[in-house]
């Protein structure tokens, strides 16, 4: 397309999505969701050159997501190539399913690893994960905590934070709960002491 037609492909582009949005009340979630992908692509590529489209593209999604009250969707550095393999490949098929595909499966992706992150960070047992249809079911943190110092008594709270990968203060917690169940106790300082597991 010229360039010179982008001011009008704008205005088009504006009226059609303004028009979309009155309809916002009676869509789903699902429908809300691809008219803010689908209006992320057809910014995007009006004119691939044309001076910050690509930011101003981000900035709508984004904008339209808070404003229909949805998760915000968002594409890291990591997801650049696979974002623009998307967006070729939509241009090329004609298909706006390939790139309301990738930003779904994206954003699921990312919100995974956003709540095992947090979970992890509370020092709390992981998510269900899903593998071949079955749920599986990882131990709990006290459950990994209990192996560890049955293998080695003398770990500290730190230690066992480094080697479960959450916070020393997720593990004092967790080292406090367990002894007012009465499954540990410490025998000794804290330096120099050791836990012992009370079966």
């Amino acid at each position: 397309m010229a360039f010179n037609k982008v001011p009008q492909k704008l205005k088009e582009f504006c009226d059609a999505l303004n028009a979309d949005r009155k309809n916002s009340k009676v869509m789903t979630v699902q429908q809300l969701y691809e008219q803010s992908f689908d209006a992320h692509y057809n910014l995007v590529t009006i004119h691939p050159w044309a001076d910050s489209n690509g930011r101003m593209a981000r900035l709508l999604i984004n904008w339209l997501q808070f404003e229909y009250g949805l998760i915000p969707s968002r594409i890291f550095s990591d997801d650049k190539e696979e974002y623009i393999k998307a967006l070729v490949a939509t241009r090329e098929n004609g298909d706006l399913s390939i790139f309301r595909n990738f930003m779904t499966e994206t954003m699921i992706a990312h919100l995974s690893r956003d709540i095992v992150t947090y979970t992890e960070s509370i020092g709390e047992s992981e998510p269900i994960i899903e593998k071949a249809d079955t749920p599986v079911k990882p131990k709990k943190t006290r459950d990994k905590i209990i192996d560890l110092l049955r293998q080695n008594p003398k770990l500290s709270a730190t230690a066992l934070a480094a080697e479960i990968g959450i916070s020393t203060k997720g593990i004092q917690r967790h080292l406090a709960n367990l002894k007012a169940e009465g499954i540990l106790h410490r025998i000794g300082p804290d330096k120099g002491g050791l836990w012992k597991i009370n079966d």
